[in-house]
């Protein structure tokens, strides 16, 4: 079972223009120089006011990481960069004009084991904040149970295995595949022989799951990505795992 946790602040921020001459001096009234700063303008109390509304919502993986202190450790503060990076963002005191939604974050959590001492945590982190559309990430973590450590890439997949020169053309074939009409030298790129570009990846009973970011491998209109490649077709470049 996940545990939802919902943080919700809302920061009212005014900017009081000095008077209409200083108004004058920037082109235009009052009420259009506060709409250019992202605000309202209070006629009454003669105040440019912005609010913003910050929503963030949090799917905890209770279960995975009540088992060991270290993957407690890893997702709380891998939840309080993300908390923390939004809430600057809420803290400043000018926006751009025309937002159509409130700020947000979101975060939501896959668990996969792929033996009893295996697992892997993806994270999906989706936001707001005040472009022109939401934007989304993934965060995986992988982890020995047994000896209470985390697993990365190369750990999974040792250096001296070269394990890229396997990988990388299954995942761009795969690629390809699923997005014919894409120009290829975004997957080429995208999924070339870095490792960088394999770092978001989980490991189930069977098979070796990829994670792509938008933008990685295709246009943002694409969304994200991912390709499933069979454990058979790795083992000969995976260190044994339990």
């Amino acid at each position: 079972m996940f545990r939802l946790l919902r943080w919700s602040a809302s920061f009212a921020l005014a900017v009081c223009l000095l008077s209409s001459g200083a108004a004058s001096a920037q082109s235009g009234s009052l009420e259009d120089f506060c709409l250019s700063k992202g605000g309202v303008w209070d006629a009454e109390e003669a105040a440019c006011k912005a609010t913003t509304i910050i929503e963030m919502n949090v799917e905890y993986p209770v279960e995975l990481a009540a088992q060991l202190p270290a993957i407690e450790y890893a997702v709380d503060e891998f939840v309080r960069e993300q908390r923390e990076e939004i809430l600057a963002l809420g803290t400043d005191t000018l926006y751009p004009a025309g937002r159509v939604m409130n700020f947000y974050l979101d975060i939501s959590s896959d668990v996969f084991y792929h033996s009893d001492t295996i697992a892997s945590l993806l994270l999906t982190v989706s936001n707001y904040t005040g472009g022109a559309h939401p934007n989304s990430f993934f965060k995986t973590m992988t982890f020995d149970l047994e000896n209470g450590i985390q697993l990365g890439f190369n750990q999974v997949f040792p250096p001296e295995n070269n394990p890229l020169a396997i990988i990388a053309p299954i995942a761009q074939a795969q690629l390809i595949e699923k997005l014919p009409d894409l120009e290829e030298s975004w997957i080429r790129d995208g999924a070339s022989m870095d490792s960088a570009n394999y770092r978001n990846f989980v490991l189930t009973e069977d098979s070796v799951i990829f994670y792509f970011d938008p933008y990685q491998v295709a246009p943002y209109v694409y969304g994200p990505q991912q390709v499933e490649i069979p454990l058979s077709e790795l083992e000969a470049i995976m260190a044994p795992l339990g």
